[in-house]
């Protein structure tokens, strides 16, 4: 599968941007690679054909990720906000102790507010992205059909140093110290990865593309290799 670029303007919008984009690839195909240098093995591979229900087990990954961070942004920069409004509006020219039992209020309030908000991210606003997602990918889907006329096989390779993903005939490269989040649902893994400015590239992997390895053994290897991260989370 080709490197999937997710756009999600802020203020998020019911339906986001893909654009299919081949990133660079320094190494080439088979059961090894040099790089650096050195002659690194892999050490889990996956295989799976990209059908519509591959893509929408990636899409509602991404939609539901993205669904939390837009709320919590959107929490954040309210209450900002707010409390700008109430110092011009000369609500805390009052006591010393009149202004700290404001800002004791307003704190709490504001905590409150996080909480709904990561509450309704995993319930309303879930379901509403689940639908979202579905149509997404359906979309994706077709797009992808009319140009090639049948699904992609997609093999990732994960080596020690990197990430290859191969569609027979474009790779992308990730190297795991860009990888920012691991995420994860019932059906596949989802990494999202910072390889410069601009978006962040998203890609999943199916739960039973995996050969011959067990999935808590690959991710359990994906924590210790990506720096940045300290465990899945679970979509």
């Amino acid at each position: 599968m080709e490197a999937l670029k997710f756009y999600l303007p802020f203020p998020a919008r019911d339906h986001i941007i893909m654009e299919c984009e081949q990133a660079i690839c320094r190494a080439g195909k088979g059961g090894s690679a040099k790089y650096g240098g050195l002659r690194m093995e892999k050490k889990y591979s996956a295989k799976y054909e990209e059908t519509k229900e591959a893509l929408i087990a990636f899409c509602e990954i991404f939609h539901q990720e993205k669904c939390e961070m837009s709320v919590l942004i959107a929490v954040a920069f309210g209450g900002v906000v707010l409390l700008g409004l109430n110092i011009v509006g000369g609500n805390l020219s009052g006591s010393s102790r009149e202004v700290f039992l404001f800002l004791v209020k307003y704190v709490s309030m504001w905590i409150t507010a996080f909480f709904a908000g990561a509450i309704l991210s995993k319930t309303l606003f879930r379901r509403m992205m689940m639908s979202t997602a579905f149509g997404d990918a359906q979309e994706l889907y077709r797009l992808r059909i009319k140009k090639r006329s049948k699904p992609l096989v997609v093999r990732v390779d994960f080596y020690e140093d990197r990430i290859v993903n191969d569609t027979g005939t474009k790779q992308a490269e990730y190297s795991y110290s860009n990888v920012k989040k691991l995420l994860e649902s019932d059906k596949a893994i989802g990494f999202l990865s910072d390889v410069g400015p601009g978006p962040k590239n998203f890609f999943g992997v199916p739960k039973d593309a995996f050969e011959d390895a067990d999935i808590e053994e690959v991710k359990a290897f994906l924590v210790e290799k990506c720096t940045g991260v300290k465990k899945f989370k679970k979509i």
